[in-house]
């Protein structure tokens, strides 16, 4: 693939991160975690909205099931992401918007999954890439801090066990991702970086907006890692799949 090829594919997730950074900067007179995601859930839902068009460009020309199954993922967290921005016609019919957020994202998750597993295949992984022993810490490593951080008998049963739920898709796809690259190496370590941020912003997201707690960087931290794992991921995956 030549310089061109990577660059083109490498600057639309860049963009989208540093106007994350500029939207940030508009952020400092907000005086709380409420606040901050009234003005920011216009400019979130945009910068996601521009990973999906991202998604279906860059895997335009790439492996047929792979590209659909990538694209796929993008666009249930796309999907996610409007849920759990808590926009106040989603409040008002459904009853817990953040638990439907998670399903999308359990969705996300699973389409991703598949995605890499049609370009690498199980067998590999588990003999080239340590698959089973990663995949073991991948699981456990959520399922703690559910335990130590998010869980909360104060917060809504379903989302609780939702929120314990995702931790094993969520980190089966990092672990397919982190075995990926320590077997073949090159844009894998693109998707396996993305798959650990995407670790960090749900750790993030759980320590703070699912157990109910409101620090004021509530939303900016969980977003800023976010994006960054989907445009790796999307970056890298689209490069393997090309």
């Amino acid at each position: 693939m030549g310089n061109y090829s990577v660059l083109w594919r490498i600057l639309p997730p860049a963009a989208v991160i540093v106007a994350f950074c500029l939207h940030w900067l508009t952020l400092k007179p907000a005086r709380n975690s409420a606040e901050r995601l009234v003005l920011s859930r216009g400019a979130y839902l945009g910068m996601s909205a521009q990973l999906v068009a991202y998604a279906f460009i860059a895997f335009a020309e790439g492996y047929r099931p792979a590209a659909i199954l990538g694209t796929l993922g993008m666009v249930a967290s796309f999907a996610g992401d409007v849920l759990n921005l808590q926009f106040p016609a989603a409040k008002d019919k459904l009853e817990e918007p953040l638990a439907w957020g998670i399903l999308a994202f359990i969705v996300a998750q699973l389409c991703y999954i598949a995605s890499f597993l049609s370009l690498v295949p199980l067998v590999e992984l588990v003999e080239r890439g340590a698959f089973v022993p990663v995949l073991a810490v991948a699981v456990v490593l959520p399922a703690l801090a559910f335990r130590l951080r998010v869980y909360s008998p104060d917060r809504p049963r379903k989302l609780m066990l939702l929120a314990f739920a995702y931790g094993f898709p969520l980190g089966t796809m990092a672990a397919v991702a982190l075995s990926a690259a320590i077997a073949l190496g090159g844009a894998w370590v693109s998707v396996a970086a993305g798959a650990v941020l995407f670790l960090v912003s749900d750790a993030a997201m759980g320590e703070t907006t699912i157990a109910g707690r409101h620090p004021i960087w509530e939303y900016q931290i969980p977003w800023m890692t976010y994006l960054c794992a989907q445009g790796l991921i999307l970056f890298g995956a689209s490069i393997a799949a090309a």
